[in-house]
């Protein structure tokens, strides 16, 4: 075999994996139907039922002391949530899930507390045992990443579920 025939085999075979194998092109992000969402939707949030005991918690970059964290419970029924310090009502609020989106977001509506009629939008992860979440401060862009970096205004919490 010449070089040339050789290299005209070596243009042929690329050519033809080339009309073999199947183009990849990007595409529109698609919205998953409304009963796709609404079904996604419930999953989350019945994952999400229970009382919850902090793990660890910072904002902008400073971890909260453990005697804090410990003292912090999260009691959630429903869309609705009791944020307690020490027994005591620190915050309550509704929250809205929308989990078809990357990563999984959450908004929150303080309804009781002293961040009352305000809305932090946040991002979160679930499992049956743990979850995190990362909230913006109030009226700030919503986070793109689990992290709370100094200055960033953001508050990142894992949670895990109380057994009984």
């Amino acid at each position: 075999m010449t070089r040339q025939s050789f290299v005209l085999a070596i243009f042929m075979s690329g050519l033809s994996l080339l009309v073999s194998v199947p183009w990849v092109t990007p595409q529109e992000k698609k919205v998953p139907p409304a009963e796709d969402r609404d079904a996604a939707a419930r999953r989350d949030l019945d994952r999400f039922q229970g009382n919850w005991s902090l793990v660890s918690a910072q904002r902008d970059g400073t971890p909260m002391a453990p005697e804090e964290v410990r003292k912090l419970r999260l009691a959630i029924q429903g869309n609705e949530f009791t944020l307690s310090k020490d027994a005591a009502v620190v915050s309550r609020g509704t929250f809205k899930l929308d989990p078809t989106r990357q990563p999984k977001q959450v908004d929150e509506t303080i309804t009781a507390g002293p961040n009352q009629g305000k809305v932090f939008s946040a991002i979160y992860e679930i499992d049956e045992d743990r979850h995190t979440v990362c909230f913006a401060a109030a009226g700030k862009e919503r986070p793109t990443a689990f992290a709370s970096a100094p200055g960033s205004g953001q508050l990142l919490q894992v949670w895990k579920r109380e057994r009984k």
